[in-house]
């Protein structure tokens, strides 16, 4: 994929942006943890329909004690959720207060951020993963876009915050972003981000890898069992517990999956995705060409339905990754029975439609008709013996 070929620095910046996510969601604990909480839930979605007669939509999965335990600490750890159309009055002070909570009979820390409105209105949100994200992706977005406008809940949240309380770090972009990073490496993200803040500005002279590095390498992490063990160990077990469970559940050998999570690890202290940040100053639309060099080309899907699939390799390196289009097909499963907005038309229809597998079945009863990528797995679920309403 080459960068060059984008004609405007904002489709750029546009692409980088959600190129960030992509790395956010594989290659942090955070994002690793929810990619595993996500695919339990359609695991145990499919149990559930499995073994039901009669269901109706929208279906609610049943989660399992486990799963409950998971969701409190996915909800915690997002903290606010949502995108707004809000602008923060630079003239009126942003406060943060640190709250003890107690999350799963374990303590935790949560961030509540109050500030005031353009309009004057006051708001309080809980920073959390979710705006965290979306302030580290713009902020990246911004190396290459340097003119992009965003709302600044989500978006300018963390730069703003950095611009009242942690005023030697407020203006190096990449110091903010690796800081954003490091603290995805937490199961409270929010709290984490506060602290990195705090010891970027007792440390001026160390740049934001340098400040990343440390913390993933001295940081330990507590199991809900009580045991105690570094994070480049922890996470290399998430990794390795991903991969199992998608060898156990799909029927796809993992390809590109299994690859793309091999160069996520922690191991050494080989980390592209930050590291290129201070290889080349300014960051450069070359850089971020490597970057998808090294890490790979997502799933894309466009606003006008258009769609790129990641390559397979070997004798597959010319096809779409098996394993990554079983992965969308039981995602759209899913959401067919759980999504109140999608339940009236296949979730892969965009795939079908002006094709030979569009058919009638398409719009509220995708699993019955002629075979298609819904039909294939969905099959083993035995839909069309049951009463679906």
């Amino acid at each position: 994929m080459d960068i060059s070929r984008i004609a405007e620095d904002k489709d750029k910046g546009t692409v980088l942006h959600e190129y960030t996510h992509y790395i956010q969601n594989i290659g942090t604990l955070w994002g690793l943890y929810n990619s595993i909480y996500n695919y339990d839930v359609i695991i145990q979605f499919k149990k559930a329909v499995y073994a039901a007669k009669e269901i109706k939509r929208p279906f609610t999965v049943p989660l399992t004690e486990t799963l409950e335990r998971k969701k409190k600490y996915v909800n915690h750890g997002n903290g606010t959720i949502g995108y707004y159309n809000w602008n923060i009055d630079d003239t009126k002070p942003i406060r943060y207060d640190l709250i003890k909570v107690v999350n799963n009979m374990k303590n935790e820390i949560r961030v509540d951020v109050t500030f005031t409105l353009d309009n004057g209105e006051e708001k309080t949100i809980q920073l959390g993963a979710h705006i965290i994200k979306e302030s580290m992706a713009a902020l990246y977005q911004s190396l290459l876009d340097p003119q992009v406008v965003h709302d600044d809940v989500p978006y300018n949240l963390v730069r703003k915050l950095a611009e009242k309380h942690f005023k030697n770090t407020a203006g190096d972009v990449r110091k903010l972003i690796c800081c954003c990073h490091a603290s995805l490496f937490c199961m409270s993200p929010g709290s984490c981000l506060i602290e990195l803040l705090q010891e970027a500005e007792k440390n001026p002279n160390m740049n934001g890898f340098q400040l990343f590095d440390q913390f993933v390498h001295t940081k330990e992490v507590v199991t809900w069992r009580g045991e105690r063990k570094s994070m480049v160990d922890f996470f290399n077990e998430m990794v390795d517990g991903f991969k199992k469970r998608l060898e156990t559940n799909l029927v796809s050998p993992l390809d590109y999956i299994a690859t793309v999570l091999e160069k996520v690890r922690l191991d050494g202290q080989h980390y592209p995705f930050l590291s290129v940040l201070y290889d080349n100053e300014p960051f450069s639309e070359k850089d971020f060409t490597d970057l998808v060099g090294y890490y790979g080309v997502p799933y894309i899907q466009t606003s006008n339905h258009g769609y790129y699939y990641p390559k397979g390799s070997g004798e597959n390196k010319d096809e779409a990754s098996a394993d990554v289009l079983e992965l969308i097909a039981q995602e759209a499963l899913y959401f067919s029975f759980v999504d109140k907005d999608r339940l009236f038309v296949c979730p892969l229809y965009y795939m079908c439609q002006d094709s030979e597998y569009a058919k009638a079945e398409c719009f509220d009863r995708p699993w019955e008709g002629t075979d298609c990528a819904y039909t294939i797995v969905s099959d083993f679920l035995c839909l069309k013996d049951k009463n679906i309403k």
